[in-house]
């Protein structure tokens, strides 16, 4: 991506993402319902947002940062919005950028998100239309349709079976008010990229 990327080009490269895959495109709903239920909306706005901090020196540029990431990890993915994301596009100049993407972890873990980002770079580079296995890759429907079919009696069996050796679960360690006193489930992720990396 370029130091000083189009917010425009790249709104658009996330939109053929969302697009292409099926999961980015859910919300669930469970209240009043006998059993909890996963809806693909066939065309979904991207919450895109923004920011330019070009016009603020480097030091109040880390500290901009520093707060806009912690805000942004406080927001709520409500389970009813679609898509189950958002993304900010933060430039600091026509050096610097930062992409800040928060995507909710029951729509793609760590493995699936970096697979998102290279294809949302291709799509920004115009190279998407060069995605191998686009056709030949399943709906993600289908695969919850055969979990949904397929009888749990031999999975549990074969599980039993792998686990049988295990000891009991690791208690963690909590604090006296009974919160789990372990770190936070979430993290930051940075490189740097010289002018010729891009």
């Amino acid at each position: 991506m370029p130091l000083s990327p189009n917010g425009a080009i790249l709104r658009r490269a996330w939109e053929r993402v969302v697009a292409r895959h099926s999961a980015l495109r859910t919300r669930f709903r469970w209240k009043g319902l006998d059993e909890a239920q996963q809806e693909v909306e066939q065309v979904s706005p991207i919450p895109f947002r923004e920011l330019n901090w070009g016009g603020l020196p480097r030091a109040e540029q880390s500290l901009a940062l520093a707060r806009f990431l912690e805000d942004d990890r406080l927001q709520e993915l409500p389970f009813r919005q679609v898509p189950l994301l958002r993304i900010t596009l933060v430039s600091a100049g026509e050096d610097a950028a930062w992409l800040v993407c928060s995507v909710h972890s029951i729509v793609a873990d760590r493995p699936s998100l970096g697979r998102v980002l290279q294809e949302v770079m291709a799509e920004y580079a115009g190279e998407g239309h060069q995605q191998p296995n686009d056709a030949a890759r399943a709906p993600f429907r289908d695969f919850v349709e055969r979990l949904h079919d397929k009888p749990s009696a031999p999975s549990e069996e074969f599980w039993r079976q792998q686990m049988r050796d295990v000891g009991p679960a690791t208690q963690l360690p909590r604090s006296q008010d009974g919160v789990s006193s372990g770190s936070p489930a979430v993290g930051d992720v940075q490189s740097r990229l010289s002018r010729d990396a891009t």
